[in-house]
């Protein structure tokens, strides 16, 4: 199994379960950090050479980076560690914002306007509402990005996915991860033309 197959089918399947425990109130804020901090360290040991830093928040990252922010609680951030993870196997640069950046008062300060994607970590949740206020104060400080919810863990078919696009007022509605990649990489050039352009110039 490919490791975006492993993520998809195994670890978000394990974070829906464990949203579905915290919904219930059988598992705390604290344990829900504890999985999170599991799962990062479990991508420091599949990292490749360079890739096992612990730069999740965005230090060092180059000019207008994919932004990722986690819309709720430490299972939506360990879901955008994954795509992040992906993501730079792509050769992409993408920054990732913890829930506390969610909130009305630091959503406004996030430096958004130059992103080219912002996606919305939401794990096992199809909450319209929450995710449409989101949007709209994203939509504030990133006019020109494609702006993607990710409700991470559903089993939505077609008609439902388009219901979900136009409740959330999102450009896209994916529920796995390799949809995720698929629509961010579309949106996006090809790093695969890089270094023939950078020949081309040279």
């Amino acid at each position: 199994m490919r490791v975006e197959g492993f993520f998809d089918e195994v670890v978000i399947s394990a974070l829906a379960m464990a949203q579905a425990d915290s919904d219930r109130g059988v598992l705390y804020g604290d344990r829900r950090a504890v999985i999170a901090e599991g799962l990062a360290a479990l991508l420091d040991n599949i990292a490749e050479d360079g890739w096992s830093d612990r730069d999740w928040e965005g230090a060092g990252a180059r000019e207008d980076p994919i932004v990722c922010i986690a819309g709720r609680n430490e299972l939506d951030l360990a879901a955008a560690w994954l795509l992040r993870f992906l993501l730079r196997r792509h050769g992409r640069d993408v920054v990732v914002y913890s829930p506390d950046a969610a909130s009305t008062f630091n959503l406004d300060r996030l430096p958004l306007k130059g992103a080219p994607v912002v996606c919305l970590s939401l794990v096992s949740t199809n909450s319209a509402a929450r995710a449409r206020y989101l949007v709209r104060r994203i939509r504030r400080q990133a006019r020109h990005a494609r702006l993607i919810v990710a409700f991470w863990g559903q089993n939505f078919d077609a008609p439902e996915i388009a219901d979900a696009v136009v409740a959330t007022a999102a450009d896209a509605v994916v529920t796995n991860l390799r949809e995720a990649i698929a629509d961010i990489e579309a949106a996006l050039p090809s790093t695969r033309q890089e270094p023939e352009l950078a020949k081309r110039s040279a």
